[in-house]
Formats: structure tokens, sequence, C-alpha cells
């Protein structure tokens, strides 16, 4: 700095104005040069704010770190000092030089730079101390918050597995059910098709024997049980067709519970393999991206309480299902023991009624062929009769005419000879006695001749009833049982 005037007369120079930025900056001379180190050594000047020295009384000084300090000179030793302002004269202290700094202020300085520094590097150490107890504490959070996501997903995956055993094993189940179902409801439908054999016989006995004739055309007991199989026939057909429709709709709903299962189960698979993939990643894995916002996106649908639920109802349903299928094939199995035994029994009943008809048809025919042959011997025997008295009729004729002669001739004796004698008498009563004999004869053969025509009537009847009889004996026997020598279905005592 100049100095400007005499002894006397010299001016101080001084700022024009008050220097806003004063102290020097830290560490303007290079201590490995040579230069004075005013460093000292860590922890030198540690000390409380307590025991720091008191502040200058004769200036306000503001340092701040990597700022340069404010020195206020409240007594006005150094009148005013500006960096921009230049340098003026102070006139009240003659020609003496004045310096800028006391060494009060020059001491206080470097104190106020030894303390900013211990503070800067205590705020530094603490906030390294700092840093390092979070990135600790961020990485023992991270890895605990990963050990228990891991530990969740083996939770999860074990429930999850469970969960799907147990709808595999339902759902196994139920296709076990559902194959029996079907089989039941095959055999039904078998046992429907079975009827229509045993059904088609009866009407066609029934129908064979409208063609039985005259008074065999009646409303026997074979008639009635063959009416009665028709009629339990068509209601047991009635019943198998209401039971199969009632399988076929249980077989719906057990294919849409087996559908459920099966899409349950193969979204459990699913899960269980993503969360596997989940589970066995880990930091260094690759493929690893960033997904920014993921963790704002929520697409459940579902949370652990209804996903047990709905597979719990899934189950629920499945058991539900399979108990219904399972009394609908008891009922199949009795259904089909029932309709098995009612069509066996009718048919034997019917059988024993068609069996004990032709066994009376049989004895009514042998019946009317012995009438038949006895009649037709009396016939033979009455035109033997017939004959008999033609003959005995025609040979009357000639004593009849040698009695008539005689009286004829024995009437020409002359005058007195013709006398009532007892030739004429005899001869009188001979002609009387041949006439009546005649006609007694005569009378006979009408009688014979009327028996006969009444024989041979008779004979025509038992003729045609036995014609009858053979006939109805040929539908029956022949024809109907014919027909119902098999058995009509197979008898079930059980399916499984």
């Amino acid at each position: 700095m100049e100095l400007l005037g005499n002894g006397n007369t010299a001016t101080t120079p001084r700022f024009t104005g008050r220097p806003d930025f004063f102290l020097p900056t830290l560490m303007t001379q290079d201590p490995h040069r040579g230069g004075p180190d005013f460093r000292s050594a860590p922890g030198t000047f540690r000390r409380p704010w307590a025991t720091l020295p008191p502040a200058n009384t004769n200036a306000k000084k503001q340092i701040t770190y990597y700022h340069s300090g404010r020195v206020t000179d409240a007594g006005g030793l150094f009148g005013a000092r500006s960096l921009s302002g230049g340098l003026e004269s102070s006139p009240s202290y003659g020609g003496a030089t004045s310096t800028r700094f006391t060494p009060n202020d020059w001491m206080a300085s470097n104190q106020v730079h030894y303390m900013s520094s211990d503070r800067v590097r205590d705020s530094s150490e603490r906030l390294r101390l700092d840093v390092k107890r979070l990135c600790q504490e961020a990485d023992d959070r991270t890895r605990r918050t990963q050990d228990e996501v891991g530990r969740r997903l083996v939770d999860r995956i074990g429930d999850v597995d469970w969960w799907k055993s147990e709808v595999v094993n339902e759902r196994d189940c139920m296709r076990t059910e559902i194959e029996s179902l079907a089989d039941a409801k095959a055999c039904l439908e078998r046992a429907l098709a079975e009827t229509e054999k045993p059904l088609y016989i009866a009407q066609e006995c029934l129908f064979n024997r409208e063609k039985r004739q005259g008074v065999d055309l009646v409303h026997d007991e074979v008639e009635k049980e063959l009416t009665r199989e028709v009629d339990n026939i068509n209601r047991c057909q009635n019943e198998l067709r209401g039971l199969i429709a009632s399988a076929a709709n249980q077989l719906s709903l057990n294919r849409s519970a087996q559908n459920e299962l099966e899409k349950d189960s193969c979204d459990k698979g699913k899960a269980l393999s993503l969360d596997g993939i989940c589970r066995r990643l880990r930091n260094a894995s690759g493929g690893l991206q960033n997904h920014t916002g993921i963790e704002k996106v929520d697409k459940s649908n579902s949370v652990p309480q209804t996903w047990v639920q709905f597979t719990r109802d899934n189950i629920v349903r499945s058991q539900n299902a399979r108990g219904a299928s399972r009394d609908l094939r008891c009922g199949i199995e009795q259904l089909l023991n029932g309709v098995s035994t009612a069509i066996m029994n009718q048919w034997n009943a019917c059988n024993t009624a068609i069996t004990e008809r032709t066994r009376q048809y049989m004895d009514t025919r042998n019946k009317l062929q012995t009438h038949l042959a006895k009649v037709s011997q009396e016939i033979y025997d009455l035109d033997h009769s017939i004959e008999l008295l033609k003959r005995c009729i025609q040979e009357k004729g000639s004593p009849l005419q040698l009695a008539q002669t005689r009286l004829m001739t024995r009437v020409q004796r002359p005058n007195v000879e013709r006398c009532r004698d007892q030739v004429h008498h005899r001869l009188v009563e001979e002609v009387y006695q041949i006439g009546e004999t005649v006609d007694g004869l005569k009378a006979k053969l009408r009688e014979s001749e009327n028996t006969l025509e009444n024989l041979v009537r008779t004979r025509a009847s038992l003729e045609q009833d036995l014609n009858i009889k053979n006939n109805s004996l040929f539908i029956d026997k022949d024809t109907c049982l014919g027909m119902r020598k098999g058995l009509p279905m197979l008898p079930r005592m059980a399916l499984y």
C-alpha cells in the first residue's frame, strides 16, 4: 500500500466502503512450499464453544466456510474500507501509517478458521458416519425385507401347492365319478333298449291272440297278464327315461365342476411356476429390469380370504356334485334291479298263464276229440240203423202185398162163400199190423234221420270247435310261448 503526503499532512488510505468480504480465503499459501502452515493436528482445536476466547470488542466479525469474513470496525480505528472503492486517507492519524488489523484480530481470525475447520470436519465425519449407518441400515432392511419376502413366497408356494393338491385330488375324484356315472347312464340306456324286446313280444302276443276264433276269443287270464306286462314295461321305460335325463343333467353339472377345478388347478400351477421363479431370483440374477411405477399398478382380483374361499367353494361344489352323483348312481342301481325284477316277474307270470291256458286248451281239445270220435261212431251206427230200417220197411212191402193180395183174392169168392172167417179177420189184422209196423218203422226212420242230422251237426260243431281249439293252441303254445322261450333282459344285481 502506498503512503501519500508528508508526516504532518499525510493521510491514511482507507476504503471508501465497508468491505463485504474482508478476510482472505483459506489456504492462500501452500504449506508444502516452505511457507507458514497454520494447520494443526486433528483435534487440536476441537473445543466446545464455551472455551473459545472472547470475541474482539473492537470488531464484530461474521465468518462462514468458504466465504471471506466481514469485519466491522466499531471504533473507527481503520475508517471505512472498501475493496472496490479504493483507498482514502484518514486525517485523524496525521502522518503515522495505520495497519489494517490488530494482533487480536489476527489471532481471532486464525481461531475462527481453526474452529470452522473443526466444525466442518466434525459435521462431515458425522455425515459420513450417518451415511455409513444409513447404508448399513438400508442393506439390513433390504436384506430383511428380501428374507421376509422369500419366507412369504415359501409360505405362499406351500399354501398354493397344498390347495392345488386338494383341487387335483378332488378333480381326480370327480373324473372317476364322471366315468362311473357315464357307465351307469350307459347301463340305463342299454336297459331301456332291452325293454323294447319284451314290450314287442308282449304286444305281438296280444296281437296274435286277437286271431283266436269263436268262443276262444275270450278276455282270459293270459290277456290280463299280457296287458299288465305291457303297462309294466311302459312304466319302467318312463322311469328309465326320467333317470337318464337326470343322469345327463348331473353329468353336465359334474363336468362343469370338473372344468372349474381344472381351470383352478391350471391357474395354481401357473402361479406356482411364477412364484417359484420369483423365489429363485437373486440380486445377481440375470434379466433383472427396472419397472418404474409397477408398485402403483394393482391388478389383483382377490385377497387371501377370497382366494381361499374361491378354491373352497369349487371343492365344496364338486363334493356336493359328487354326493348327488353317488346318490343318483345308487338310484340307478336300484331302478335297474327293480326294473329287471319287475319285468322278469311279469314275464314269468305271463308264461305261467299261457302255459296254464295251453294245458286247458289241450284238455279241451282231447275231450272234443273223444266226443267227436263218439259222435262219429254214433253217426256210423245210426246210419246202419237207418239202413236197417229202410230194409225192414222195404221188406214189409211183400208181406203187406201178400196179405192184401190174399184179401183181394178171397173177396172174389162167390156168394155165401165170402165169409168173414178167421182167415179173413187174420188177414185184415195182418194188413193192419204190417201197416202199423211200416208206419212205426217209418216214424223210427224219420226219427233216426233227424237224430242223424243232429249228430252230423254236432259232429260239425265239434269239428269246428276242435279247429278253433287247435288254432288257439297253436297261437298260445307255438306262437306265444315260442317267442317267450328266452329271458327278456339280463338280471342286474349290482352295477359296480
